[in-house]
């Protein structure tokens, strides 16, 4: 599909011209549709075969997402950041398709998992490890503070090494690059993925020190002698 929209468009579309809307909205309802099958076939592909329904209500729901609180989430695609309003939106709806599929499963198991022994749950565990789990809730951190500071292009080598795990060769051939323009462009996230860690290790450290004050005041305040009663004073 030829992308020709410009900000202008979108905003008169959102504004005051109705054709021009209900053409944007064909056009990103194609687009939505394609991102959310994909994706939910390549992370959740169990969740859609025991709900067929899931992709198109997801996206109905993305569609409703990508308009609400008047376009917020539209108007904030920048064609000076790289990428093209379908491309962009294309990106939305694929992240918003892993954050609700990862959602669902985690319901789905829970809700299966509520009947199993205290056994079942230990070896269910053994496959994914606290280690595991705890890096994987890091980069879904890490991915929202990324989302404002990475082009589109550069949000998908994002989400192709760090998410998919590919390797740089896949990687430039999906985008029609050369490996050391992805290696360069991986090099740039992951400066950003250490400024990321410095801020929250500081905050995490701040939190820490606090912690231990309002510890040591307590202390303090429990071994202090307490003041003698009237009573046995005048004994």
């Amino acid at each position: 599909m030829k992308d020709a929209w410009t900000p202008e468009q979108v905003e008169r579309a959102l504004s005051r011209d109705a054709s021009l809307l209900r053409r944007l909205c064909d056009e990103l309802a194609v687009v939505i549709r394609a991102a959310v099958a994909k994706t939910a076939a390549q992370y959740a592909a169990s969740l859609v075969r025991t709900r067929p329904e899931l992709v198109d209500d997801l996206t109905q729901d993305i569609g409703v997402e990508l308009f609400k609180d008047d376009a917020r989430c539209l108007r904030r695609w920048d064609p000076a950041r790289g990428s093209a309003l379908t491309t962009y939106v294309w990106h939305v709806a694929a992240l918003k398709t892993i954050t609700r599929t990862t959602r669902e499963a985690r319901k789905v198991a829970r809700i299966r998992s509520e009947p199993q022994t205290a056994v079942a749950l230990t070896r269910a565990s053994q496959s994914v490890g606290e280690a595991q789990l705890e890096a994987r809730d890091e980069l879904r951190q890490l991915a929202a503070w990324l989302r404002d500071r990475l082009s589109g292009e550069n949000w998908t080598v994002f989400i192709l090494k760090f998410g998919e795990r590919l390797p740089s060769s896949e990687i430039g051939e999906r985008l029609g690059l050369k490996v050391n323009t992805i290696d360069a462009r991986v090099r740039r996230i992951r400066l950003l993925a250490a400024e990321w860690r410095a801020r929250t290790d500081r905050v995490h450290d701040a939190r820490q020190v606090s912690g231990d004050a309002r510890e040591q005041q307590r202390r303090a305040q429990g071994s202090a002698p307490r003041p003698r009663s009237r009573a046995a004073n005048e004994d």
